[in-house]
This record gives C-alpha cells, sequence and structure tokens, in this order.
C-alpha cells in the first residue's frame, strides 16, 4: 500500500441501533479532520468533542479505547476496570 499511497487517514465508524437519525443539518461537520499525530491508535480529542456535540444525549463507546474518555464507555484491553470507574 506505502508504494502507491501515503495513507494518512483514518476512518471513523458510527454505528447505530434500531432506527435512528443523523445529527441537525446545523450540527454535521466536515469529513476530514486535521489533527496533531499522537500515540498509536489514540483518537484525538477533537473527533471526541465533535461526536459529544453532534449526540449530546445519547450513550457512546470507543472501542479499542487506549484511555477512558469522561462520558463514553470503554472497550479495550489497555482499559482496566478502576480507570472506568474513576470516571463515574
Amino acid at each position: 500500500m506505502g508504494y502507491w499511497w501515503r495513507n494518512q487517514h483514518e476512518l471513523l465508524l458510527v454505528g447505530t441501533r434500531c432506527s435512528f437519525s443523523p445529527p441537525s443539518e446545523d450540527l454535521r461537520l466536515s469529513s476530514v479532520f486535521f489533527e496533531p499525530r499522537t500515540a498509536h491508535s489514540m483518537k484525538p480529542d477533537a473527533i471526541a468533542d465533535a461526536i459529544a456535540g453532534m449526540f449530546p444525549n445519547l450513550s457512546k463507546i470507543e472501542l479499542f479505547s487506549r484511555q477512558p474518555r469522561k462520558g463514553w464507555a470503554a472497550w479495550g484491553n489497555e482499559i482496566t476496570n478502576a480507570e472506568i470507574q474513576d470516571l463515574g
């Protein structure tokens, strides 16, 4: 892959349960974010903030999480139950 393209992007997958409407038009964002590179698999805070702003009253989960995020459920082998409980 690296011989043809630089693959400098990450995909953001959104999953829903049941019938679900997208955010209102005034809350929809560009599909391109420019954020500094961080640790491998670490999601930028700006992305989580954008999702939380679009869906403030819905539950959210971060898969393959490296650290807990307040207001989000976390799933990943680097998260401990103690870290999740500390967030309340």
